[in-house]
């Protein structure tokens, strides 16, 4: 999108602002302005209201702001952090943080209002309604390369989970191996790359995308789930406080996870995987080669591997997180 971050900046200061007024300010043309004015308020997805002819930021919109994104943060958890960017506009947060240096222990944040190409697992885009979901994404360094990177997603996706239940009282789960669900509707997902070579450091970038109020949701008649926001589950979220919580839990998480792996989470994983001991399918349903196993979800092991015993007591062993899991009825 257009960066309006100059617009954003006024509106954002107390009052209701006039359009002649706004333009002046802002160096532009009133036909300019309408049209910035108009994007901003483009539907149930617009982040300000008219007023009499006159505009104001919308009062249920939280935007995000360094300074308070800091001011939530812990001592020991800005010393951890080597660089925080919060961008009106960016393709994508991996993308931006795989470009950018990472100093040995400390941790590269950034969180963005609006993405033009972010992605999901499998190759998929990562659509979201700008300026009211949570889209960010933290790289760190590792020493040497975890057991598992598929494990370090689900460490994250327990996070992640364990955050949304400890503030709001939800009871979001986990399909493997790290779709954020609730009520078995999508309401978040996470996406790791990793980079480095096999023998020396690896490094890692996680980004989050969590949809608090995503406004209009095309539903997916693709995969055995469908779209969840807060909003609509009644919480009301300061994106701020929140992402200051997660990324909090994040870098606690990834000190913890070099010196010990995913083990130590995989009881509590399995505590919020969403379809324990339920009737499942398993395999690559986009290749005509892949075997297909149907049988009881049997949780992880310490290795973040899927284990599922079919019908005839045999248990399968899965690793691959490009496989994907279906729940029978």
């Amino acid at each position: 999108m257009p960066d309006y971050a100059a617009l954003i900046d006024l509106l954002k200061q107390p009052g209701i602002h006039a359009p002649e007024k706004m333009a002046a300010r802002l160096g532009i043309t009133i036909d300019d302005l309408s049209r910035q004015l108009a994007e901003l308020q483009n539907g149930d997805a617009g982040i300000i209201e008219g007023v009499d002819g006159e505009y104001r930021l919308d009062s249920a919109v939280s935007l995000l702001d360094e300074q308070k994104l800091r001011d939530s943060l812990s001592q020991t958890a800005l010393c951890r952090i080597n660089r925080l960017d919060v961008l009106q506009s960016v393709n994508s947060t991996n993308s931006f943080l795989l470009e950018k240096q990472i100093a040995g222990g400390q941790a590269n944040v950034c969180l963005t209002e609006d993405q033009s190409a972010g992605r999901g697992r499998h190759g998929n885009s990562w659509h979201s309604a700008s300026h009211r979901n949570l889209m960010f994404s933290i790289s760190w360094e590792f020493s040497h390369w975890p057991a598992t990177i598929t494990g370090l997603g689900m460490a994250t996706s327990l996070i992640v989970a364990q955050r949304l239940n400890s503030n709001f009282d939800l009871s979001a789960s986990i399909k493997w191996p790290i779709d954020l669900l609730v009520e078995e509707d999508k309401i978040g997902g996470i996406l790791v790359d990793a980079a480095g070579q096999s023998r020396g450091t690896c490094k890692v970038v996680i980004g989050i995308g969590l949809n608090i109020h995503q406004p209009e949701w095309p539903q997916s008649h693709t995969h055995d789930y469908r779209w969840q926001d807060l909003n609509t589950l009644g919480v009301q979220v300061d994106r701020n406080l929140l992402a200051a919580q997660l990324i909090e839990d994040l870098l606690v998480m990834l000190v913890q996870f070099e010196s010990t792996g995913f083990a130590p989470m995989a009881a509590d994983w399995n505590s919020l995987s969403s379809y324990q001991d339920r009737h499942v399918r398993v395999g690559d349903f986009k290749s005509h080669n892949s075997e297909i196993i149907e049988g009881r979800m049997r949780g992880v092991d310490d290795d973040g591997a899927l284990l599922v015993r079919d019908d005839a007591g045999t248990i399968h062993r899965f690793t691959d997180s490009s496989i994907s899991v279906r729940l029978l009825v």
